[in-house]
Parts: C-alpha cells; sequence; structure tokens
C-alpha cells in the first residue's frame, strides 16, 4: 500500500497486465504482485493539479510483502526538466 495522501490516477505500461493488481482510492494505492516481474516504473498522475510522482515498483518469488509506504509533502515542489541537445 503507497499512502499518496492525493486522489491520484495511476499508469502502467502494459508489461505488467496480468502480473499485478492496482486499485487507487481515497488517497491510497493498492499494489499486489500476482508474479514476479522486473523493476518497471508506475505514473501517479495528481487528479487535482496534474503532478506526477514516478516509483519504480518490481517483485521477486519468495519474497515476503514490505510495509505500507506513506509520502511526505513538506514545503514547495520543484520541478525539473532536462533538454537533449542531439
Amino acid at each position: 500500500i503507497v499512502f499518496v495522501d492525493k486522489n491520484v490516477r495511476v499508469g502502467f505500461p502494459a508489461t505488467l497486465n496480468g502480473k499485478m493488481r492496482i486499485q487507487s482510492s481515497g488517497g491510497a494505492v493498492y499494489l499486489q504482485a500476482e508474479e514476479a516481474f522486473p523493476v518497471t516504473r508506475l505514473q501517479l498522475q495528481d487528479l487535482e493539479n496534474g503532478e506526477l510522482i514516478l516509483l519504480d515498483v518490481s517483485a521477486q518469488d519468495g519474497k515476503a510483502a514490505l510495509e505500507p509506504v506513506r509520502l511526505v509533502y513538506s514545503g514547495e515542489v520543484a520541478t525539473a526538466s532536462a533538454s537533449h541537445k542531439g
């Protein structure tokens, strides 16, 4: 469980279909691995302001579930961007 304390929409790659159950409700995101998968990025989008929160998740056979995580927001959030010159 990831406690975001914000209403979010969860974006995930198609490679997780059938490998992970994902539900978002009331500021909490529930993640349940159905089988092992490598590190994969989830995008949580704040429905109020569009901000993105990126989470890298993975699952391994034989590993116990981890404790819930709470995201804590303090002060202003900085926006980072990078430009690529090619």
